[in-house]
Protein backbone atom coordinates (compact mmCIF):
# COMPACT_ATOMS: atom_id res chain seq x y z
CA UNK A 1 0.00 0.00 0.00
CA UNK A 2 1.61 3.07 -1.24
CA UNK A 3 1.50 6.53 0.35
CA UNK A 4 -0.33 9.39 -1.48
CA UNK A 5 2.57 11.03 -3.07
CA UNK A 6 0.84 14.12 -4.43
CA UNK A 7 2.63 17.56 -3.42
CA UNK A 8 -1.09 19.15 -2.83
CA UNK A 9 -3.57 16.64 -1.41
CA UNK A 10 -6.97 17.21 -3.69
CA UNK A 11 -10.00 17.19 -1.31
CA UNK A 12 -11.55 13.67 -0.97
CA UNK A 13 -14.38 13.76 -2.95
CA UNK A 14 -17.42 11.37 -1.30
CA UNK A 15 -19.22 8.55 -3.37
CA UNK A 16 -22.58 9.76 -4.82
CA UNK A 17 -25.80 8.99 -3.24
CA UNK A 18 -26.52 6.44 -5.51
CA UNK A 19 -23.62 4.23 -5.38
CA UNK A 20 -23.95 4.34 -1.29
CA UNK A 21 -27.35 3.56 -1.57
CA UNK A 22 -26.72 0.18 -4.10
CA UNK A 23 -23.70 -0.65 -1.89
CA UNK A 24 -25.58 -0.60 0.88
CA UNK A 25 -27.79 -3.83 -0.40
CA UNK A 26 -27.23 -7.01 1.11
CA UNK A 27 -25.22 -9.71 -0.46
CA UNK A 28 -26.78 -11.96 -3.04
CA UNK A 29 -24.98 -14.90 -4.50
CA UNK A 30 -25.58 -16.37 -7.68
CA UNK A 31 -25.87 -19.92 -8.89
CA UNK A 32 -23.80 -19.08 -11.99
CA UNK A 33 -21.38 -16.99 -12.15
CA UNK A 34 -21.55 -16.34 -15.60
CA UNK A 35 -24.99 -15.04 -15.65
CA UNK A 36 -23.00 -11.87 -14.22
CA UNK A 37 -19.56 -11.40 -16.00
CA UNK A 38 -17.44 -9.02 -13.36
CA UNK A 39 -14.60 -6.89 -14.75
CA UNK A 40 -11.31 -6.40 -13.16
CA UNK A 41 -9.60 -3.41 -13.73
CA UNK A 42 -5.34 -4.05 -12.65
CA UNK A 43 -3.30 -1.26 -11.57
CA UNK A 44 0.51 -2.05 -12.47
CA UNK A 45 3.17 -0.66 -10.43
CA UNK A 46 3.17 -1.50 -7.02
CA UNK A 47 0.46 -3.83 -7.48
CA UNK A 48 1.55 -6.78 -10.13
CA UNK A 49 5.07 -5.37 -10.69
CA UNK A 50 7.89 -3.83 -9.07
CA UNK A 51 9.70 -1.32 -10.87
CA UNK A 52 13.69 -0.59 -9.76
CA UNK A 53 14.63 3.35 -9.44
CA UNK A 54 16.17 4.78 -11.94
CA UNK A 55 19.91 4.91 -11.67
CA UNK A 56 21.13 8.66 -12.25
CA UNK A 57 24.08 8.21 -14.88
CA UNK A 58 26.97 10.27 -14.82
CA UNK A 59 26.56 13.29 -17.02
CA UNK A 60 29.71 14.28 -19.06
CA UNK A 61 30.42 17.52 -21.07
CA UNK A 62 29.49 16.39 -24.55
CA UNK A 63 27.27 13.75 -23.82
CA UNK A 64 24.68 12.75 -26.86
CA UNK A 65 21.57 11.24 -26.64
CA UNK A 66 21.07 7.64 -26.09
CA UNK A 67 19.51 6.16 -29.42
CA UNK A 68 17.72 3.45 -27.47
CA UNK A 69 15.94 5.74 -25.18
CA UNK A 70 12.16 5.97 -26.64
CA UNK A 71 10.74 9.18 -28.19
CA UNK A 72 6.84 10.61 -28.21
CA UNK A 73 5.02 11.03 -31.32
CA UNK A 74 6.08 14.78 -31.36
CA UNK A 75 10.01 13.01 -31.70
CA UNK A 76 10.69 14.31 -27.78
CA UNK A 77 12.69 12.00 -25.75
CA UNK A 78 10.75 10.33 -23.15
CA UNK A 79 12.21 9.27 -20.10
CA UNK A 80 14.05 5.77 -19.58
CA UNK A 81 12.59 2.43 -19.00
CA UNK A 82 13.20 1.05 -15.81
CA UNK A 83 13.59 -1.96 -15.23
CA UNK A 84 10.64 -4.17 -14.05
CA UNK A 85 10.39 -7.42 -11.57
CA UNK A 86 6.99 -8.58 -11.86
CA UNK A 87 5.13 -10.02 -8.25
CA UNK A 88 5.76 -13.44 -7.29
CA UNK A 89 2.95 -16.22 -8.93
CA UNK A 90 2.19 -13.31 -11.97
CA UNK A 91 2.56 -16.08 -14.04
CA UNK A 92 0.02 -18.51 -12.27
CA UNK A 93 -2.05 -15.13 -11.56
CA UNK A 94 -2.05 -14.71 -15.38
CA UNK A 95 -3.12 -17.99 -16.73
CA UNK A 96 -5.60 -18.39 -14.40
CA UNK A 97 -7.48 -14.38 -15.72
CA UNK A 98 -7.48 -16.20 -19.11
CA UNK A 99 -8.13 -19.53 -19.05
CA UNK A 100 -11.46 -20.09 -21.01
CA UNK A 101 -13.45 -21.32 -17.64
CA UNK A 102 -12.42 -17.52 -16.19
CA UNK A 103 -13.05 -15.72 -19.38
CA UNK A 104 -16.49 -16.83 -19.17
CA UNK A 105 -17.27 -14.92 -16.46
CA UNK A 106 -14.36 -12.36 -16.08
CA UNK A 107 -13.22 -9.61 -18.22
CA UNK A 108 -9.77 -7.99 -18.04
CA UNK A 109 -8.80 -4.52 -18.16
CA UNK A 110 -5.60 -2.38 -17.36
CA UNK A 111 -5.41 1.15 -16.18
CA UNK A 112 -2.56 2.98 -14.69
CA UNK A 113 -1.89 6.05 -13.79
CA UNK A 114 2.23 5.63 -15.37
CA UNK A 115 2.88 7.36 -18.50
CA UNK A 116 1.96 5.72 -21.80
CA UNK A 117 5.35 4.47 -23.20
CA UNK A 118 5.47 2.57 -19.57
CA UNK A 119 2.48 1.33 -19.61
CA UNK A 120 3.42 -0.56 -22.33
CA UNK A 121 6.66 -2.09 -21.17
CA UNK A 122 4.74 -3.15 -18.10
CA UNK A 123 2.30 -4.42 -19.70
CA UNK A 124 4.84 -6.63 -22.35
CA UNK A 125 6.82 -7.97 -18.78
CA UNK A 126 3.08 -8.94 -16.86
CA UNK A 127 1.45 -10.56 -20.31
CA UNK A 128 3.58 -11.04 -22.45
CA UNK A 129 1.55 -12.14 -26.08
CA UNK A 130 -1.39 -12.42 -23.92
CA UNK A 131 -1.91 -8.62 -23.65
CA UNK A 132 -4.38 -9.02 -26.87
CA UNK A 133 -7.02 -10.94 -24.08
CA UNK A 134 -6.74 -7.49 -22.27
CA UNK A 135 -10.26 -5.85 -22.59
CA UNK A 136 -8.25 -2.61 -22.85
CA UNK A 137 -5.21 -0.89 -21.88
CA UNK A 138 -5.06 2.92 -20.41
CA UNK A 139 -2.54 5.04 -19.11
CA UNK A 140 -2.28 8.27 -17.47
CA UNK A 141 -3.53 9.74 -20.36
CA UNK A 142 -7.03 8.78 -19.55
CA UNK A 143 -6.87 10.07 -16.27
CA UNK A 144 -8.16 13.71 -17.08
CA UNK A 145 -4.95 15.60 -15.68
CA UNK A 146 -3.86 18.52 -16.94
CA UNK A 147 -0.76 19.59 -18.28
CA UNK A 148 1.42 20.59 -15.52
CA UNK A 149 -0.34 17.80 -13.76
CA UNK A 150 0.25 15.02 -16.32
CA UNK A 151 3.92 15.42 -15.77
CA UNK A 152 3.78 15.68 -11.90
CA UNK A 153 3.48 12.82 -8.87
CA UNK A 154 -0.02 14.19 -7.87
CA UNK A 155 -2.57 12.40 -6.51
CA UNK A 156 -4.60 10.72 -9.01
CA UNK A 157 -7.98 8.86 -8.45
CA UNK A 158 -9.77 6.63 -10.75
CA UNK A 159 -13.33 7.35 -11.39
CA UNK A 160 -15.08 4.06 -12.39
CA UNK A 161 -17.21 5.77 -14.02
CA UNK A 162 -15.44 5.93 -16.88
CA UNK A 163 -14.93 2.51 -17.97
CA UNK A 164 -18.26 1.74 -17.40
CA UNK A 165 -19.39 4.49 -19.69
CA UNK A 166 -16.81 3.83 -22.43
CA UNK A 167 -17.47 -0.10 -22.35
CA UNK A 168 -20.93 0.44 -22.85
CA UNK A 169 -21.00 2.17 -25.72
CA UNK A 170 -18.93 -0.03 -27.28
CA UNK A 171 -21.01 -2.54 -26.30
CA UNK A 172 -23.86 -0.55 -27.57
CA UNK A 173 -22.29 -0.01 -30.78
CA UNK A 174 -22.70 3.69 -30.48
CA UNK A 175 -20.65 5.87 -32.85
CA UNK A 176 -17.95 7.33 -30.23
CA UNK A 177 -15.87 10.63 -30.48
CA UNK A 178 -12.39 10.38 -31.12
CA UNK A 179 -11.34 10.56 -27.57
CA UNK A 180 -14.35 8.13 -26.34
CA UNK A 181 -11.36 5.52 -26.06
CA UNK A 182 -9.50 6.67 -23.13
CA UNK A 183 -12.15 8.11 -21.07
CA UNK A 184 -12.94 11.35 -22.49
CA UNK A 185 -10.18 12.85 -21.72
CA UNK A 186 -10.12 17.01 -21.01
CA UNK A 187 -8.61 19.44 -23.75
CA UNK A 188 -6.27 20.24 -21.35
CA UNK A 189 -4.86 17.07 -21.25
CA UNK A 190 -1.88 15.67 -23.80
CA UNK A 191 -2.86 14.24 -26.87
CA UNK A 192 -3.09 10.07 -25.84
CA UNK A 193 -0.08 8.55 -27.15
CA UNK A 194 -0.12 4.99 -25.27
CA UNK A 195 0.72 2.50 -28.32
CA UNK A 196 -0.73 -0.15 -26.57
CA UNK A 197 -3.99 1.04 -26.44
CA UNK A 198 -6.15 -1.40 -29.00
CA UNK A 199 -8.29 0.59 -31.82
CA UNK A 200 -11.78 1.13 -31.16
CA UNK A 201 -12.47 -1.85 -33.88
CA UNK A 202 -9.83 -4.17 -32.29
CA UNK A 203 -11.62 -4.73 -28.91
CA UNK A 204 -13.21 -7.92 -27.58
CA UNK A 205 -16.25 -6.21 -26.09
CA UNK A 206 -18.64 -8.23 -23.97
CA UNK A 207 -22.30 -7.58 -24.40
CA UNK A 208 -23.06 -7.10 -20.73
CA UNK A 209 -22.65 -3.03 -19.06
CA UNK A 210 -20.26 -2.82 -16.34
CA UNK A 211 -21.26 -1.01 -13.27
CA UNK A 212 -20.79 -1.74 -9.50
CA UNK A 213 -22.33 -4.75 -9.33
CA UNK A 214 -20.10 -6.21 -11.17
CA UNK A 215 -16.58 -4.12 -11.45
CA UNK A 216 -13.32 -4.91 -9.02
CA UNK A 217 -10.46 -2.09 -9.07
CA UNK A 218 -7.10 -4.38 -7.76
CA UNK A 219 -4.90 -1.34 -6.60
CA UNK A 220 -2.54 -0.82 -3.77
CA UNK A 221 -3.11 2.85 -3.21
CA UNK A 222 -6.31 3.64 -1.30
CA UNK A 223 -7.10 6.94 -2.46
CA UNK A 224 -7.34 5.81 -5.93
CA UNK A 225 -11.08 4.56 -5.70
CA UNK A 226 -12.11 7.14 -3.15
CA UNK A 227 -15.27 7.79 -5.67
CA UNK A 228 -16.28 3.81 -5.79
CA UNK A 229 -14.35 2.74 -2.13
CA UNK A 230 -16.56 -0.33 -2.23
CA UNK A 231 -15.11 -1.81 -6.05
CA UNK A 232 -11.53 -1.75 -4.50
CA UNK A 233 -9.06 -4.83 -3.58
CA UNK A 234 -6.56 -2.81 -1.73
CA UNK A 235 -3.20 -4.88 -1.70
CA UNK A 236 0.26 -4.15 0.30
CA UNK A 237 2.65 -2.43 -2.42
CA UNK A 238 5.14 -4.70 -4.41
CA UNK A 239 7.88 -2.60 -2.97
CA UNK A 240 11.70 -2.95 -3.54
CA UNK A 241 12.00 -4.10 0.18
CA UNK A 242 9.38 -7.23 -0.37
CA UNK A 243 10.82 -8.20 -3.39
CA UNK A 244 14.23 -8.03 -1.30
CA UNK A 245 12.91 -10.94 1.04
CA UNK A 246 11.74 -12.72 -2.64
CA UNK A 247 14.77 -12.63 -3.43
CA UNK A 248 16.72 -13.78 -0.12
CA UNK A 249 14.18 -16.88 -0.07
CA UNK A 250 14.96 -17.47 -3.81
CA UNK A 251 18.68 -17.92 -2.98
CA UNK A 252 17.88 -19.80 -0.18
CA UNK A 253 16.14 -22.15 -2.16
CA UNK A 254 18.33 -22.45 -5.03
CA UNK A 255 21.34 -23.10 -2.83
CA UNK A 256 19.21 -25.79 -0.41
CA UNK A 257 18.83 -27.25 -4.16
CA UNK A 258 23.00 -26.95 -5.12
CA UNK A 259 22.97 -29.27 -1.71
CA UNK A 260 20.90 -31.57 -3.03
CA UNK A 261 22.29 -31.90 -6.09
CA UNK A 262 25.94 -32.20 -4.93
CA UNK A 263 24.81 -34.90 -2.88
CA UNK A 264 23.41 -36.89 -5.65
CA UNK A 265 26.44 -36.34 -7.33
CA UNK A 266 28.82 -36.86 -3.69
CA UNK A 267 26.75 -40.45 -3.30
CA UNK A 268 27.41 -42.00 -6.54
CA UNK A 269 30.68 -40.97 -6.86
CA UNK A 270 31.42 -42.61 -3.25
CA UNK A 271 29.72 -45.70 -4.33
CA UNK A 272 31.95 -45.69 -7.64
CA UNK A 273 35.13 -45.40 -5.62
CA UNK A 274 34.25 -48.32 -2.89
CA UNK A 275 32.30 -50.63 -5.13
CA UNK A 276 34.47 -53.83 -5.67
CA UNK A 277 34.32 -55.07 -9.59
CA UNK A 278 32.16 -58.07 -10.09
CA UNK A 279 34.06 -61.28 -11.74
CA UNK A 280 31.60 -60.64 -15.14
CA UNK A 281 31.96 -56.62 -14.99
CA UNK A 282 33.63 -55.13 -18.72
CA UNK A 283 36.21 -53.44 -15.81
CA UNK A 284 37.44 -57.13 -14.41
CA UNK A 285 37.08 -58.95 -18.43
CA UNK A 286 39.37 -56.23 -19.67
CA UNK A 287 43.01 -57.09 -20.53
CA UNK A 288 45.47 -56.83 -17.47
CA UNK A 289 48.12 -54.48 -17.58
CA UNK A 290 50.48 -57.04 -17.13
CA UNK A 291 49.49 -59.17 -20.63
CA UNK A 292 50.91 -55.40 -22.36
CA UNK A 293 54.11 -55.20 -23.33
CA UNK A 294 56.82 -54.60 -20.77
CA UNK A 295 58.10 -50.71 -21.62
CA UNK A 296 61.79 -49.96 -21.50
CA UNK A 297 62.92 -47.54 -18.97
CA UNK A 298 61.68 -44.11 -20.01
CA UNK A 299 58.44 -45.77 -20.14
CA UNK A 300 58.69 -46.74 -16.87
CA UNK A 301 59.72 -43.50 -15.51
CA UNK A 302 56.98 -42.22 -17.73
CA UNK A 303 53.99 -44.40 -16.59
CA UNK A 304 55.42 -43.82 -12.45
CA UNK A 305 54.58 -40.25 -13.35
CA UNK A 306 51.04 -40.39 -14.45
CA UNK A 307 50.38 -42.80 -11.82
CA UNK A 308 51.69 -40.34 -9.46
CA UNK A 309 49.48 -37.70 -11.28
CA UNK A 310 46.39 -39.89 -11.46
CA UNK A 311 46.84 -40.38 -7.39
CA UNK A 312 47.12 -36.57 -6.89
CA UNK A 313 44.22 -35.77 -9.00
CA UNK A 314 41.98 -38.39 -6.91
CA UNK A 315 43.10 -37.17 -3.69
CA UNK A 316 42.10 -33.95 -4.50
CA UNK A 317 38.63 -35.22 -6.19
CA UNK A 318 38.42 -37.04 -2.82
CA UNK A 319 39.64 -34.16 -0.68
CA UNK A 320 36.57 -31.61 -2.10
CA UNK A 321 33.88 -34.51 -1.78
CA UNK A 322 34.64 -34.44 2.09
CA UNK A 323 34.35 -30.34 1.74
CA UNK A 324 31.07 -30.71 0.45
CA UNK A 325 30.00 -33.65 2.34
CA UNK A 326 30.67 -31.63 5.54
CA UNK A 327 29.10 -28.65 3.76
CA UNK A 328 25.65 -30.79 3.10
CA UNK A 329 25.75 -31.76 6.42
CA UNK A 330 25.86 -28.66 7.97
CA UNK A 331 22.53 -27.69 5.72
CA UNK A 332 20.63 -30.54 6.88
CA UNK A 333 21.16 -29.75 10.20
CA UNK A 334 18.49 -27.26 9.57
CA UNK A 335 16.28 -29.00 7.06
CA UNK A 336 15.03 -28.15 4.05
CA UNK A 337 14.72 -23.93 4.10
CA UNK A 338 11.02 -23.07 3.98
CA UNK A 339 11.11 -20.30 1.26
CA UNK A 340 8.44 -17.73 2.38
CA UNK A 341 7.48 -15.45 -1.37
CA UNK A 342 4.90 -13.09 -1.20
CA UNK A 343 1.32 -15.17 -1.94
CA UNK A 344 -1.19 -11.60 -2.73
CA UNK A 345 -1.75 -12.72 -5.89
CA UNK A 346 -2.84 -15.97 -4.82
CA UNK A 347 -4.98 -13.86 -2.09
CA UNK A 348 -6.72 -11.99 -5.19
CA UNK A 349 -7.38 -15.35 -7.09
CA UNK A 350 -8.68 -16.61 -3.65
CA UNK A 351 -10.88 -13.52 -3.68
CA UNK A 352 -12.20 -13.83 -7.39
CA UNK A 353 -13.10 -16.96 -7.00
CA UNK A 354 -15.42 -15.82 -4.69
CA UNK A 355 -16.82 -13.05 -6.01
CA UNK A 356 -17.71 -14.67 -9.11
CA UNK A 357 -20.47 -15.80 -7.14
CA UNK A 358 -22.11 -12.59 -5.77
CA UNK A 359 -24.54 -10.55 -7.40
CA UNK A 360 -23.44 -7.27 -5.85
CA UNK A 361 -19.45 -6.64 -5.59
CA UNK A 362 -19.76 -3.60 -3.78
CA UNK A 363 -22.35 -4.95 -1.40
CA UNK A 364 -20.09 -7.87 -1.07
CA UNK A 365 -16.99 -5.66 -0.09
CA UNK A 366 -19.11 -3.06 2.17
CA UNK A 367 -20.59 -6.56 4.25
CA UNK A 368 -16.70 -6.98 4.94
CA UNK A 369 -16.38 -10.20 2.41
CA UNK A 370 -12.87 -9.30 2.20
CA UNK A 371 -12.09 -10.37 5.94
CA UNK A 372 -13.66 -14.32 4.97
CA UNK A 373 -14.89 -16.89 7.64
CA UNK A 374 -11.95 -15.52 9.99
CA UNK A 375 -13.37 -11.73 10.37
CA UNK A 376 -11.98 -8.52 11.19
CA UNK A 377 -9.60 -8.44 14.24
CA UNK A 378 -12.24 -6.69 15.84
CA UNK A 379 -15.11 -8.88 15.82
CA UNK A 380 -12.99 -11.89 16.53
CA UNK A 381 -11.87 -10.23 19.95
CA UNK A 382 -15.50 -9.54 20.45
CA UNK A 383 -16.14 -13.21 19.62
CA UNK A 384 -13.76 -14.81 22.14
CA UNK A 385 -14.84 -11.92 24.70
CA UNK A 386 -18.38 -13.18 24.64
CA UNK A 387 -17.64 -16.92 24.28
CA UNK A 388 -15.60 -15.99 27.33
CA UNK A 389 -18.62 -14.30 29.60
CA UNK A 390 -21.00 -17.49 28.53
CA UNK A 391 -18.69 -19.68 29.95
CA UNK A 392 -18.49 -17.42 32.98
CA UNK A 393 -21.78 -17.00 33.79
CA UNK A 394 -22.65 -20.70 33.64
CA UNK A 395 -19.70 -21.44 36.40
CA UNK A 396 -21.62 -18.89 37.92
CA UNK A 397 -24.64 -20.11 37.64
CA UNK A 398 -23.70 -24.01 38.25
CA UNK A 399 -22.05 -22.30 41.34
CA UNK A 400 -24.74 -20.69 42.67
CA UNK A 401 -27.17 -23.40 42.59
CA UNK A 402 -24.54 -25.85 44.13
CA UNK A 403 -23.89 -22.97 47.38
CA UNK A 404 -28.08 -22.79 47.66
CA UNK A 405 -28.02 -26.24 48.48
CA UNK A 406 -25.26 -26.85 51.08
CA UNK A 407 -25.68 -26.38 54.55
CA UNK A 408 -24.16 -23.49 55.02
CA UNK A 409 -26.02 -22.31 52.35
CA UNK A 410 -29.65 -22.67 54.16
CA UNK A 411 -28.61 -21.93 57.42
CA UNK A 412 -27.04 -18.75 55.55
CA UNK A 413 -30.70 -17.95 53.72
CA UNK A 414 -32.58 -18.76 56.55
CA UNK A 415 -30.53 -15.59 58.38
CA UNK A 416 -30.89 -13.25 55.61
CA UNK A 417 -33.74 -11.21 55.03
CA UNK A 418 -33.76 -12.00 51.17
CA UNK A 419 -33.50 -8.20 50.61
CA UNK A 420 -29.74 -8.52 49.92
CA UNK A 421 -27.05 -11.06 48.62
CA UNK A 422 -24.40 -11.90 51.43
CA UNK A 423 -20.51 -10.99 49.00
CA UNK A 424 -19.04 -14.24 51.60
CA UNK A 425 -21.99 -16.73 49.87
CA UNK A 426 -22.13 -15.18 45.76
CA UNK A 427 -19.81 -16.84 43.44
CA UNK A 428 -16.69 -15.28 43.56
CA UNK A 429 -16.23 -15.15 39.48
CA UNK A 430 -15.39 -11.32 38.47
CA UNK A 431 -18.26 -11.73 36.33
CA UNK A 432 -20.73 -11.87 39.23
CA UNK A 433 -19.49 -9.06 41.24
CA UNK A 434 -21.20 -5.89 41.32
CA UNK A 435 -19.79 -3.49 43.49
CA UNK A 436 -21.96 -0.02 43.75
CA UNK A 437 -18.94 2.08 43.02
CA UNK A 438 -18.35 2.48 39.16
CA UNK A 439 -16.04 5.12 39.25
CA UNK A 440 -13.13 3.52 41.46
CA UNK A 441 -13.96 -0.44 41.23
CA UNK A 442 -12.00 -1.70 38.67
CA UNK A 443 -14.25 -5.29 37.69
CA UNK A 444 -17.43 -3.46 37.05
CA UNK A 445 -15.12 -1.34 34.48
CA UNK A 446 -14.31 -5.28 33.08
CA UNK A 447 -17.48 -6.86 33.39
CA UNK A 448 -18.85 -2.72 30.96
CA UNK A 449 -16.13 -3.55 28.30
CA UNK A 450 -16.90 -7.33 27.82
CA UNK A 451 -20.56 -6.13 27.63
CA UNK A 452 -19.67 -3.54 24.91
CA UNK A 453 -18.12 -6.34 23.33
CA UNK A 454 -20.57 -9.07 23.22
CA UNK A 455 -23.18 -6.56 22.03
CA UNK A 456 -21.50 -5.69 19.09
CA UNK A 457 -21.25 -9.29 18.12
CA UNK A 458 -25.08 -9.42 17.39
CA UNK A 459 -26.19 -11.62 20.72
CA UNK A 460 -29.80 -11.26 21.00
CA UNK A 461 -29.43 -8.70 24.23
CA UNK A 462 -27.15 -6.80 22.44
CA UNK A 463 -28.10 -3.05 21.92
CA UNK A 464 -28.23 -1.61 18.55
CA UNK A 465 -24.98 -1.15 17.42
CA UNK A 466 -24.02 1.72 14.24
CA UNK A 467 -21.67 0.02 11.83
CA UNK A 468 -19.26 1.85 10.18
CA UNK A 469 -18.77 0.33 6.70
CA UNK A 470 -15.95 -2.27 6.76
CA UNK A 471 -14.77 -2.43 3.12
CA UNK A 472 -10.64 -3.00 3.14
CA UNK A 473 -10.79 -1.59 6.89
CA UNK A 474 -11.52 -3.78 10.01
CA UNK A 475 -15.00 -3.31 11.11
CA UNK A 476 -15.93 -1.30 14.26
CA UNK A 477 -19.06 -1.03 16.39
CA UNK A 478 -20.24 1.57 18.87
CA UNK A 479 -23.21 0.51 21.11
CA UNK A 480 -26.19 2.99 21.62
CA UNK A 481 -26.01 3.64 25.16
CA UNK A 482 -27.93 6.37 27.56
CA UNK A 483 -24.67 6.22 29.82
CA UNK A 484 -22.05 8.46 29.06
CA UNK A 485 -18.95 6.92 27.19
CA UNK A 486 -15.33 7.24 28.97
CA UNK A 487 -13.11 9.37 27.39
CA UNK A 488 -10.33 7.03 27.63
CA UNK A 489 -12.43 4.60 25.39
CA UNK A 490 -13.30 6.81 22.52
CA UNK A 491 -9.55 7.60 22.68
CA UNK A 492 -9.00 4.40 22.19
CA UNK A 493 -11.30 3.79 19.74
CA UNK A 494 -9.52 7.10 17.31
CA UNK A 495 -6.20 6.86 17.90
CA UNK A 496 -6.04 2.67 17.04
CA UNK A 497 -5.23 2.68 13.44
CA UNK A 498 -7.54 0.71 11.17
CA UNK A 499 -6.25 -2.80 9.87
CA UNK A 500 -6.52 -3.66 5.70
CA UNK A 501 -7.79 -7.22 5.22
CA UNK A 502 -4.57 -7.76 3.62
CA UNK A 503 -2.11 -6.97 6.81
CA UNK A 504 -3.92 -9.72 9.11
CA UNK A 505 -2.31 -12.93 8.23
CA UNK A 506 -5.03 -15.27 8.84
CA UNK A 507 -6.89 -13.40 6.68
CA UNK A 508 -4.55 -13.54 3.92
CA UNK A 509 -3.42 -17.21 4.29
CA UNK A 510 -7.16 -17.99 3.98
CA UNK A 511 -7.34 -16.30 0.38
CA UNK A 512 -4.11 -17.80 -0.40
CA UNK A 513 -5.22 -21.26 0.35
CA UNK A 514 -8.35 -20.77 -1.27
CA UNK A 515 -6.44 -19.62 -4.45
CA UNK A 516 -4.05 -22.50 -4.30
CA UNK A 517 -7.05 -24.93 -4.88
CA UNK A 518 -8.73 -22.70 -7.65
CA UNK A 519 -5.29 -23.66 -9.45
CA UNK A 520 -5.54 -26.60 -8.43
CA UNK A 521 -9.08 -27.17 -10.24
CA UNK A 522 -7.82 -25.82 -12.95
CA UNK A 523 -4.54 -27.43 -13.88
CA UNK A 524 -2.40 -24.50 -13.37
CA UNK A 525 1.07 -25.24 -11.47
CA UNK A 526 1.28 -23.03 -8.71
CA UNK A 527 4.93 -21.58 -9.07
CA UNK A 528 6.44 -17.90 -7.55
CA UNK A 529 8.40 -18.01 -10.78
CA UNK A 530 10.64 -14.85 -9.23
CA UNK A 531 13.63 -14.85 -11.07
CA UNK A 532 16.96 -12.37 -10.19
Amino acid sequence: MRDDRSVTPPPIRPPSPTYLSLAAQAPLRIGEPSASKKLLVLDLNGTLLHRSPHNPRPKTRHQQPQEDRPRDEQGNWLPRLRPVHPRPYMRAFRSYLFAPQTSAWLDVMVWSSAQPHSVGDMVDRCFGEEKEKLLVIWARDTLGLSSDHYHRKVQTVKDLAKPWAFLSQKSAHIPSSPHSSIASTPRTSPEPSSPTRPSDDSIPMTPQSHSALTTLLLDDSPRKAELQPYNHVCIGEYSGERRAKDLESLQKEQEWQTAVDARQQLDAQMAHLSHPLLPDSPEALAPKDDAEPIPDGDGLEEGASAAAETSKKRKRKEKKLQKRAALLEQLEVGGKPQGSYDETLLAVIGVLDEIKSQANVAAWIRAGGLWGPVGPPEARSANVQARVEKHDNKLALAGQRTSESTPAAEEAAAQSDGSDLSVKNAPTTASAVQPADEETDKPRKRKKKRQRMRDSTGDQEAQPAEVVDVGNDEETAAPVSSSPAHSTDIEKTVERPQVMWFEDEQVLNHWATRGRKALDELGIPVEHGIER
